[in-house]
């Protein structure tokens, strides 16, 4: 008691940091969920102010977990929705496209992994329109079912400034049967419904993409599209997008991310108003683990190796061992899960072939093929391996050589996971075309303005750690940004991090993350991050059911923040000129103490997963805002005075008609960056920026530089 009554003291006194104390409440919320997962949204479903969450579940029916102000939560799926339980589903995104003042909702689907060049029954993307508290799905209808595409992550944002909502739907790419390609595109809202604007916008993206986010990474409040890909050097793209057509900067922004990113968090994490990026990087590489003298674990991943870049790749991958007496194999296969996929000895035998051989197909509770099967080294059917080419589909391969007294499995082109348990001591165990341990780590690149800096000092660790997703935010309230990582590896569920900014960036390893470390069971995958309870302290809902069968079977878990005493403000964003939501807003929150903080509205999107839009600022001792200055997309400048705190603050847009005279990046004031602007602009006619014509004479030349240097000395 005393340690609690000192700490809560110093808290109280200190106007900086204080640690972070997270509690489980998974089970008390009334989320019981275990198993495979993917993405995650929250989102206001019903309007009554309480986020609600959106659960994709992967390939198994999706939850809806209705808020019910209390601190639990009720799954309400199957009285709002009535789609195929069974899609391939991915990422999902709340918006209010429509503009109607309620939340629809879009979900991405994985397109059935791509197997075939044509589309595949209820593998299309869903969009659910929001009508009197039902989902009714009308994707095809309204033009983004795009099925061909194994999607990944939506993205929404108005891409020409008309007010209303479009969506970029990002994922890995393919071709179809035609041989035409098909990737990550955007789609606008014309006459009623969505077409594809890639030609019109300037979005020409030929490599497979998994996210994109909203940001403007410079001073000059330009908006910036980033887009990350798991298989290709951070950023995949990168383009400016405040004027048409939108401008390739990938270049330009000198954002070296490096491979294998798999998710990121762009925000201001040091303070100095321009956003920062966390890059999640992780490896998952193929995994055979010796759990004890007679038990191995087999995790073989992709041998076509598009998640190993820049690792070698290769076709086939294996392992072989020895032992005496009878081994006892327990296959799981996704995508080779037909009867015939396994073949045992030279003869290619199926697993059904034997006694004990027993085999079955993908069932609703368990997405992959089994194959079970107790060998013995004595049977002459299991002698050799099956020959095969190497233009063969798929295909894992059993067998023993008597001469060597080695059993050997090969996965061609193919992952798969495998327990084997033998009667005799397990030696020489030997992996084949894979590398079980290797070493990377996330990056939190700090902007410099020119450029991006690589943090080089981490508060006595060294550096991050791999992790697979990122949710920052201020989770003490302190006026800076902390970030929480979802780690796990192919062999086992690690436990989660919590870092503190303890300021200007300086982070600081929590003991047990907090009380958030997560569970052991499964393999972490997500991380979402929203005041679930309205107490103005950010909580979490963290996933564990990543990867293959059986090592996916982990749980939901909720984490709720406890909160130290500081005060904090949230703020819902209406648009009436922009955008319903307010996706692609900036604003600025200037306190008494004179600390100015940024945040933006990107609509919450990171890898897969969609944070709480509702902007959140941590204020510490502070007991009011001086000054809120919201930047919305449309260029109006809006400010408010002397706002109270501990309040979720709604916020309409003004109709302002139009930004200042000569502000070219509508931050509400005229100054030597609105000069550069024009001079970058120079030339253009008719102007590909509107507002560098300061003049309207439908053209940037000296008469706009004269117009703005007198607007300057005023």
């Amino acid at each position: 008691m005393r340690t609690i009554i000192l700490l809560s003291f110093f808290c109280f006194l200190s106007p900086g940091w204080c640690d972070i104390q997270f509690e489980e409440v998974t089970q008390a919320a009334g989320i019981t969920r275990v198993g495979e997962s993917w993405g995650n949204a929250w989102g206001d479903f019903d309007g009554d102010g309480y986020l609600d969450l959106w659960a994709t579940n992967h390939r198994h029916k999706p939850s809806l977990y209705r808020n019910n102000k209390d601190g639990t939560f009720t799954d309400i799926i199957d009285e709002v929705w009535n789609a195929n339980p069974s899609a391939d589903t991915h990422g999902a995104a709340w918006a209010d496209f429509d503009n109607d003042g309620d939340q629809d909702l879009i979900v991405l689907s994985g397109s059935g992994g791509g197997l075939t060049g044509e589309a595949r029954m209820n593998h299309n993307n869903h969009l659910y329109v929001n009508e009197n508290g039902r989902l009714i799905e009308r994707a095809a209808v309204l033009g983004v079912d795009y099925p061909l595409l194994r999607g990944r992550t939506p993205l929404w944002f108005d891409w020409n400034g008309d007010g209303k909502l479009d969506v970029l739907l990002t994922g890995v790419a393919r071709k179809d049967m035609t041989g035409a390609l098909v990737s990550t595109s955007l789609f606008g809202q014309i006459d009623g419904r969505f077409e594809n604007v890639n030609q019109h916008s300037g979005f020409i993206l030929d490599k497979s993409v998994e996210f994109a986010q909203l940001t403007s990474l410079t001073n000059t409040g330009s908006l910036h599209l980033i887009c990350g890909s798991h298989s290709h050097p951070y950023p995949a793209a990168a383009y400016e997008i405040s004027s048409l057509p939108f401008s390739n900067v990938t270049s330009t922004l000198a954002i070296q991310g490096g491979y294998i990113v798999q998710d990121a968090a762009i925000t201001d994490m040091n303070g100095d108003l321009l956003p920062d990026i966390f890059l999640a990087r992780s490896i998952y590489p193929s995994h055979v683990g010796q759990l004890d003298a007679y038990n191995l674990e087999v995790y073989i991943l992709s041998t076509l190796g598009v998640l190993s870049e820049p690792l070698p790749i290769f076709t086939e991958k294996g392992i072989s061992f020895k032992t005496d007496g009878e081994v006892e194999f327990e296959i799981y296969s996704e995508w080779g899960n037909r009867r015939e996929d396994v073949k045992i000895g030279s003869a290619g035998h199926e697993v059904t072939s034997f006694e004990t051989g027993e085999y079955k197909g993908v069932m609703p509770n368990l997405r992959a093929g089994s194959f079970k099967v107790t060998l013995s080294p004595n049977d002459p059917r299991v002698s050799g391996l099956k020959s095969y080419s190497e233009n063969e589909r798929f295909g894992i391969y059993l067998g023993y050589d008597p001469n060597t007294k080695k059993w050997t499995i090969i996965y061609h082109k193919l992952p798969a996971t495998t327990l084997i348990t033998a009667t005799e001591p397990i030696t020489d165990l030997e992996a084949i075309n894979f590398f079980p341990n290797v070493n990377i780590h996330a990056d939190l690149l700090i902007n410099k303005g020119t450029g991006f800096e690589q943090l080089q000092t981490l508060g006595g660790d060294g550096r991050f750690p791999d992790c697979h997703s990122v949710a920052a935010g201020d989770f003490d309230n302190d006026m800076d940004i902390d970030l929480y990582l979802v780690r796990s590896s192919t062999a086992e569920n690690l436990q989660n991090h919590l870092y503190e900014n303890r300021g200007n960036g300086n982070f600081v390893k929590l003991q047990d993350a907090g009380g958030a470390a997560g569970s052991k069971q499964g393999r972490g995958q997500s991380v979402t991050m929203a005041d679930y309870d309205m107490d103005g302290n950010l909580d979490l809902f963290v996933t564990n059911g990543r990867g293959i069968y059986p090592f996916n079977h982990g749980p939901d878990q909720l984490f709720r923040n406890l909160g130290n005493g500081n005060n904090w403000l949230q703020i819902d964003l209406e648009g009436v000129i922009s955008n319903r939501d307010g996706i692609g807003a900036r604003l600025l929150a200037t306190t008494p103490d004179g600390k100015t903080q940024l945040r933006e509205n990107g609509g919450g999107i990171h890898w897969a997963q969609q944070d709480q839009k509702r902007i959140h600022f941590g204020l510490a001792k502070n007991e009011k805002v001086s000054e809120l200055v919201i930047n919305w997309p449309s260029g109006i400048v809006q400010k408010l005075t002397d706002i109270k705190v501990n309040q979720v603050l709604k916020v309409v847009e003004a109709e302002t008609p139009k930004p200042l005279p000569g502000d070219v990046n509508a931050d509400g004031i005229v100054d030597i960056i609105d000069l550069l602007l024009v001079v970058t602009h120079f030339g253009e006619n008719p102007p590909m920026n509107e507002r560098a014509d300061v003049n309207g004479d439908n053209q940037v030349n000296i008469l706009d530089l004269v117009t703005i240097v007198n607007l300057m000395t005023r």
